[in-house]
């Protein structure tokens, strides 16, 4: 690729370089370039290039031509005419995402601010820095694109290269892509000083530092198994830290299915998951990645268009939005064990590692999940409950319909270190049972389902401390 190409995905509209143009054209469109500038006597020929050379050759003949010639206009208007008589070329992807956890002003109220924003970009100490806005009010998206000149020096020559960032705002969703192309868009430091100045004007978001958000092996794992409709066509696991290991997935099946293969079954009971590769609706051709590691989402493949990727954050909005159920809360469990027990670090560490063994085995056995998606989900719920303290009240089936009864030791230990009565530890189990029983398979309905819970129960704590 040349640094001549405009890296833009978002807020391409239309916008082709001479560059982009010629190296999207074929050899025959080539010959009649070649042709007509020997005929209208622009061009002397110097030999036939080679096919792959032919986008540099012609482009070399463009950039040499007088720019108030009425040649260099001739060349482009033969362009234009060829170009548009083919499909628009398309670019691989590649974002990194930001959840913004907190208030999103109104869509109104962010262009208003952006548009201030555009009117002193001296703030952000980029020379020659332009900003450009676009808004769909009834996507309920913005896009912003930010250029500016790149100085290259080669063999004494004095090259302009065009940086482009671009960042799509999810207004409904607060979820935001910042465009990371190597080479073709801004630097890194200069990228954070952009995430940081919208997500200012954006929302009441007031911080420092903004970093996207990572995607927990959970996380990757429920995007897979939510009702079956993201296709794996490559999963990636880490492996203790090590090293990686991808599996590339050549066939369309389902996570459960996949799952039950031996070959994998394997490695997705034993190691976490870092990436994960999906087909967008069953659709061979259009690939995703998921980075979980590096908050990034990324396509190679050149076919993807800005509507296959807003249905897709669309899908794993509700993993971003809900992320505090994707979390492992086992080092703030020990935390809170430090404090209300006094043994050595080794045994308390141990006594943790028990509890969590024995409640997911407990969830394991009352529920049929061989994907381990629904019981992580249950058992990341109950540890952020013991961790709030928040315990449901008159939502919760009654211990009868349970499956065995949770060790009498493993409750004592619960108790001690949650301040927690047995009863209302009880309570949060067969709760979020009864929330499963209520949502079967359903990962999408079940993960709300909990987060009302929650929200409800919050909310009549409030009330009745008089908050």
């Amino acid at each position: 690729m040349s640094l001549k190409e405009q890296k833009l995905f978002f807020t391409r509209n239309g916008q082709y370089t001479v560059w982009e143009k010629l190296n999207s054209l074929n050899l025959e469109s080539f010959d009649e370039i070649y042709y007509y500038l020997i005929q209208k006597n622009i061009h002397s020929p110097e030999g036939y290039p080679h096919l792959k050379a032919f986008p540099h050759h012609l482009y070399k003949i463009y950039e040499n031509l007088s720019d108030s010639s009425n040649d260099k206009e001739t060349f482009e208007l033969k362009v234009n005419q060829l170009f548009n008589g083919i499909e628009n070329p398309k670019c691989d992807f590649n974002a990194l995402i930001y959840y913004i956890n907190t208030t999103v002003f109104d869509i109104q109220s962010i262009i208003l601010n952006l548009e201030q924003l555009k009117h002193n970009l001296e703030s952000l100490d980029i020379e020659g820095l332009e900003m450009d806005i676009w808004s769909d009010e009834s996507e309920r998206i913005v896009d912003i694109r930010f250029t500016s000149e790149k100085k290259l020096y080669f063999k004494e020559n004095n090259n302009i290269q065009y940086l482009n960032t671009e960042i799509r705002i999810y207004v409904d969703l607060k979820v935001m892509l910042l465009t990371n192309f190597s080479q073709y868009t801004h630097s890194d430091n200069e990228k954070n000083k952009f995430i940081l100045k919208v997500v200012e004007k954006i929302s009441s978001l007031r911080t420092e530092l903004f970093k996207p958000i990572k995607l927990s092996d959970h996380t990757l794992r429920k995007l897979i198994v939510m009702e079956d409709q993201n296709f794996p066509a490559k999963l990636k696991f880490h492996i203790e830290g090590r090293f990686k290991v991808g599996i590339d997935i050549d066939h369309s099946t389902s996570a459960s299915d996949l799952i039950s293969q031996e070959e994998i079954k394997y490695f997705y009971d034993k190691y976490p998951l870092s990436l994960i590769r999906v087909k967008i609706n069953d659709d061979d051709e259009k690939l995703i990645n998921l980075d979980g590691l590096n908050g990034k989402i990324f396509s190679r493949s050149l076919n993807l268009t800005s509507e296959d990727i807003n249905e897709f954050v669309e899908k794993i909005s509700i993993l971003l939005e809900y992320d505090y159920l994707n979390i492992n809360y086992k080092k703030d469990i020990l935390s809170m064990a430090s404090r209300r027990i006094t043994v050595p670090n080794q045994t308390r560490e141990n006594l943790v590692s028990t509890i969590y063994k024995a409640i997911e085995g407990y969830i394991q056995h009352n529920i049929n999940d061989h994907t381990g998606v629904f019981v992580k989900l249950i058992s990341n719920t109950f540890f952020y409950c013991l961790k709030e303290k928040i315990v449901f009240s008159g939502q919760f089936t009654q211990p009868h319909e349970i499956k065995g009864i949770l060790d009498e030791r493993i409750l004592g230990y619960t108790k001690s270190i949650s301040g927690l009565a047995k009863d209302d530890i009880n309570g949060i189990l067969f709760c979020l049972f009864n929330l499963y029983k209520q949502n079967v398979d359903n990962l999408t309905n079940l993960t709300l389902s909990i987060h009302k819970s929650i929200q409800d129960t919050l909310e009549l704590m409030r009330d009745a401390s008089g908050q």
